[in-house]
């Protein structure tokens, strides 16, 4: 009988048997790969989350640090730590952070001048964690710091300021107020407050530039119906033979008498015959008439101009005159259309001109671009002829065709007369003013001088603004670079009115209805469109200059054609009284101090 076989004897112990299945067996081990990973893999996700919810809040943090920094910098005046600037920076950061967004814990900001020029603000806060809490982290830290600082780059301004008519009325006025003399109220007196406080807003800027050898400089360019720019033009760029609308005198070249006896008054009238006062080819003829006790008496004169015989009328046409010594401001100018031998000489020159050639042919319908003929849009264009250069404002020789009464400067002003319609002087602003570095004193004495008078013609202030700002042509004056240093240019452009040009009005294009240099046929009501479409223009060429500008309108509406002058929507704004234009002009200067942030 064969023997069973018993259990194999080894030397292992009984537990590896076991051991061993169960490392064969892998049923029921991810259970315990888990268990064992859920730990790290708790803390690794859970700071994760924390961490980015501590990223995003103090992103929105810094950029509320950011906003208050510059709020209070933009406040910051003659470089003084002040509440103001303590409360506009808190302000700004509120704003943009409340307390207690994110869960952070309450805090304050701090607000400091933390060098020459510099407000720095700091602030630190926690933000409480949620997984990361299990493992004993209950709260992360969140700390930023940024500083404000002026950015030193040199600084060109140039304010072209509308001084007409209506900047005599109050600013609750409308541009038709009606005011004959400056009162203490007045819009003109608003201005000159508000210029002295945009210079004050930019003070502590211009003399931080100087110590570091650089500059900021004003100009000014007070406009209405024309520019006064003689005086900073050389004598070769302004014209030396101009066209007019003048009278010369005719001559009596021969006369007779016929009497026919036996009529009444009215047949002798219908006798007489006034010689043509223009657009005639001479000789030419007139009648005259006496009647007494039924006799009339003809006298019949045949006039013409080359002869030296008695004067006997004016003709009245487009005339050449000499102004190669009245450019030149001298004061013993022979003043060409007076009664001959009578040896009169001219005012000197007051400085305002009439622009250079320009074309008609520019109407609401054109574009962008400049026409080559309209050599008054073409900012750095140095005159190159007797066209391209401008010309004398020149009151004295300027008449209306056939009128029998006197030129445009001595004719009497209308009673309540509030621009320049004719009525007496023309309107010629104060005189402008080239870049420069101004004292207080100087700009203050300089704005006092401003009077208010004329039409207004926003064109002709842009062209002028412009060409005074630009790095080329006849001034040239602010150049890409100075002292090694970008050059940063800014144009102030106030209003108080919209465009209003007149057909009546001596303007820098002349008087329109018999010139024609805008319209080509004289007529008002296609006046408004065409010079609006020329302000479109020069607008478009100062912004391709590089330079910020800045539109004010005051006491009038924000019109489409002043908000798209400006830069940007908010370069553009109104002001509705004194206290808002010159809050305005003040916020103007501290955005012109060219903020940066560093951190």
């Amino acid at each position: 009988m064969a023997m069973r076989e018993g259990p194999r004897v080894t030397d292992q112990p009984i537990g590896g048997g076991v051991l061993r299945r169960l490392a064969r067996d892998k049923k029921g081990n991810t259970l315990a790969i888990v268990g064992a990973a859920l730990v790290p893999l708790t803390a690794m996700i859970g700071s994760g989350v924390d961490m980015s919810r501590a990223y995003m809040a103090k992103a929105r943090l810094q950029s509320a640090c950011d906003a208050a920094a510059l709020a209070g910098r933009r406040v910051m005046t003659g470089d003084q730590m002040s509440t103001a600037v303590n409360d506009e920076a808190q302000r700004f950061f509120n704003f943009n952070f409340r307390q207690g967004q994110y869960q952070t814990a309450a805090f304050t900001p701090v607000v400091a001048r933390s060098g020459p020029g510099t407000i720095r603000v700091t602030a630190a806060t926690t933000i409480p964690t949620t997984i990361m809490r299990l493992f004993g982290y209950t709260t992360l830290p969140l700390n930023v710091t940024c500083d404000a600082s002026l950015n030193f780059v040199n600084t060109d301004v140039m304010l072209v300021l509308d001084t007409t008519g209506s900047m005599l009325c109050t600013p609750e006025e409308s541009g038709n107020c009606g005011r004959t003399s400056e009162i203490t109220t007045s819009r003109i007196r608003a201005l000159r407050e508000a210029v002295l406080a945009l210079y004050d807003a930019l003070a502590p800027t211009q003399a931080q530039l100087e110590a570091a050898g650089m500059r900021l400089r004003f100009g000014i360019v007070p406009y209405s119906s024309t520019v006064n720019v003689g005086s900073l033009l050389n004598p070769g760029h302004v014209a030396s033979s101009v066209e007019y609308q003048t009278r010369v005198p005719i001559y009596v070249q021969s006369q007779s008498t016929q009497t026919i006896n036996n009529v009444n008054s009215g047949t002798c009238n219908s006798y007489r015959q006034d010689p043509p006062v223009e657009d005639v080819t001479f000789p030419v003829t007139g009648r005259t008439v006496s009647h007494s006790n039924g006799t009339c008496t003809v006298t019949t004169r045949q006039y013409d101009r080359p002869a030296t015989a008695t004067f006997g009328f004016w003709y009245y046409e487009r005339s050449a005159q000499d102004t190669s010594g009245y450019k030149t401001f001298a004061n013993n100018v022979a003043l060409p259309t007076r009664t001959p031998g009578t040896n009169q000489t001219a005012d000197v020159w007051n400085g305002c001109i009439e622009e250079r050639a320009t074309t008609s042919a520019i109407n609401p319908n054109s574009g962008m671009a400049i026409p080559g003929q309209a050599a008054d849009l073409n900012i750095n264009l140095v005159p190159n002829s007797e066209e391209t250069r401008w010309r004398p404002q020149w009151a004295e020789v300027e008449y209306f065709r056939g009128d029998a009464g006197g030129n445009l400067t001595n004719r009497p002003s209308r009673v309540g007369a509030r621009y320049d319609q004719i009525a007496g002087e023309p309107a010629c602003p104060a005189s402008a003013r080239r870049l420069q570095a101004w004292t207080r004193t100087n700009i203050q004495n300089y704005v006092n001088g401003l009077r208010a008078e004329g039409s207004t013609y926003h064109d002709v202030g842009m062209i002028w603004g412009a060409r005074m700002i630009s790095n080329a042509g006849v001034f040239a004056d602010s150049p890409d670079t100075h002292a090694n240093m970008p050059v940063a240019r800014h144009i102030i452009f106030m209003t108080d009115g919209e465009l209003a040009p007149s057909n009546l009005a001596y303007s820098a294009y002349g008087i329109e209805y018999m010139d024609q240099r805008i319209t080509g046929n004289g007529a008002a009501n296609a006046q408004h469109g065409r010079h609006m479409q020329r302000f479109r223009m020069i607008c478009n060429a100062a912004r391709s200059l590089n330079a910020q500008i800045w539109v004010i309108a005051f006491g009038t509406n924000l019109t489409a054609e002043l908000r798209q002058c400006a830069s940007s929507n908010d370069h553009a704004s109104t002001s509705g009284n004194r206290a808002q234009l010159i809050q305005r002009f003040t916020e103007i200067g501290q955005n012109i101090g060219s903020l940066r942030l560093t951190r």
